[in-house]
């Protein structure tokens, strides 16, 4: 009863106690600890005591986990350890393709401004010309876009590809080096998704996330400067707003991010349920567990469902952020500078009633504000999106430490060892003389204190625990 206990609940409760009566049904009375227990009062003794003693061991694991984890991070340089002249030439490569599709979008308006700055022309076959000249460009401007976006997409894939391969088997080799100390502390099941979830992440850094990190800068950068170019006063207006943009942007995808890790654990959690149940079926029907696997199955989705309501009104509200800022320096933009034309019109007024529009002579013209007002606006949004991509960075750094703190650890006994040797054959006697030892994982908790044991050769000895084994 004790076994079916504890497969069902999948928890360690200690029961000093654990019998049936004589002549009694052993599915209506179990005796727990001196008293008697029907099966559902024995599952909720043994619910509270696990869930008690669970507590602590996840508290405990928790704290060690932590600890062990705790590699610092690498520099930007030794995340590149093992690029070679190829993978360079290959970031170098994207690094321009990259540039060039972040400088398109300021480069789109000013192309933009163009046309509508052909609206003004004096005759028809002037404005004509003007659009068509400006059309063929906007024609080369998406094909070099295209080539460049390709381009530094292939190229950034497939550093990463190299580089992240040369991670992955430097840890392997390390971890198959270690002894079997290392791996007291280091669950050797969860050794293939640890090796590879932490080479993915380099792998994601300093190939697609990088890529999109020079994107973004440049974009934003670009904006700025083309904008600074054509009407630095409405730059400056619009840099003043450029927050609302950006905070926009970061919220937008900051919702996603944080509903989609909620929606994927509760999933993961009614899986794991499943999973369990299905594993345990038998013992789960002989305690009549199916409704409590059921309700538990249920809170998941529950929570899923609920994790997906909340992606929806957040997505919404920070969709309506995002454009509602952009109308909103757009707005303020199109004040700022119908009030400046209209003012240059007022002070070129001369006695004939003509102003700068009717000589064509204005200081600053509707295109120029409109490249400034755009440009930064874009500028904007591309710098509100960076912080994925320095995350992904971050990350990189933090899951390179932690390989390097493998292969730089050397093992007490080293398989690698220059001039190691073979022993021959060995007869003769086993001693063991004042041994002190405790597990790396719970170094407060010794085992061996002043152990002392000679074994004869051809002799057999066992060596048992307290608990038998």
């Amino acid at each position: 009863a004790f076994a079916t206990l504890r497969r069902f609940h999948r928890r360690i409760v200690l029961l000093a106690e654990c019998t049936f009566p004589e002549g009694r049904n052993h599915l209506k009375t179990i005796i727990m600890e001196g008293k008697q227990f029907t099966p559902s009062e024995a599952k909720q003794f043994s619910s509270i005591a696990s869930t008690r003693r669970g507590s602590v061991a996840a508290e405990e694991d928790s704290k060690t986990a932590e600890k062990k984890d705790d590699f610092g991070m690498v520099s930007m340089a030794a995340l590149f350890k093992y690029a070679t002249p190829t993978d360079y030439v290959l970031i170098l490569l994207g690094a321009i393709g990259s540039v060039e599709v972040g400088l398109s979008q300021p480069i789109m308006i000013v192309l933009f401004a163009d046309i509508m700055g052909a609206a003004s022309g004096s005759t028809a076959g002037d404005i004509e010309q003007q659009i068509n000249d400006t059309v063929i460009k906007f024609i080369f401007l998406g094909a070099i876009t295209g080539a460049c976006g390709w381009l530094y997409a292939a190229c950034f894939k497939i550093t990463g590809f190299r580089q992240a391969s040369q991670w992955r088997k430097r840890y392997l080799k390390a971890i198959l080096r270690q002894d079997i100390e290392w791996f007291d502390v280091n669950n050797a099941n969860e050794l293939p998704s640890n090796i590879a979830e932490t080479t993915q992440k380099i792998e994601e850094a300093v190939s697609s996330k990088l890529g999109e990190l020079v994107r973004n800068l440049s974009q934003g950068i670009g904006s700025v400067i083309i904008g600074l170019f054509y009407s630095w006063d409405m730059t400056l207006l619009m840099m003043a707003l450029s927050p609302l943009a950006m905070g926009g942007t970061w919220v937008l995808q900051w919702a996603t991010r944080t509903a989609t890790t909620l929606i994927q654990s509760a999933y993961a959690k009614a899986g794991g349920i499943v999973t369990e149940s299905l594993g345990s079926i038998r013992t789960v029907a002989a305690l009549q567990g199916e409704e409590v696997t059921l309700r538990k199955y249920d809170e998941n989705l529950d929570t899923a469902n609920a994790a997906g309501v909340t992606r929806s009104t957040r997505v919404g509200f920070a969709n309506g952020l995002l454009f509602s800022s952009g109308n909103a320096m757009v707005g303020a933009g199109f004040l700022y500078a119908g009030f400046k034309i209209a003012k240059d019109m007022e002070d070129s007024t001369d006695a004939e009633g003509l102003n700068c529009m009717d000589r064509d002579n204005c200081p600053t013209v509707g295109g120029d504000y409109l490249v400034a007002m755009f440009g930064v606006q874009v500028g904007a949004q591309a710098l509100g999106v960076l912080e994925p991509s320095i995350t992904a960075v971050t990350a990189a750094r933090a899951s390179a430490a932690k390989i390097q703190a493998t292969t730089r650890r050397v093992p007490k006994i080293d398989i690698q060892q220059v001039g190691k040797r073979t022993l021959g054959a060995v007869d003769g006697l086993l001693r063991f003389a004042n041994v002190h030892f405790a597990y790396p994982n719970r170094p407060e908790l010794p085992i061996f204190a002043g152990f002392s044991l000679t074994v004869e050769a051809g002799t057999v000895a066992a060596l048992v625990g307290m608990s038998g084994s």
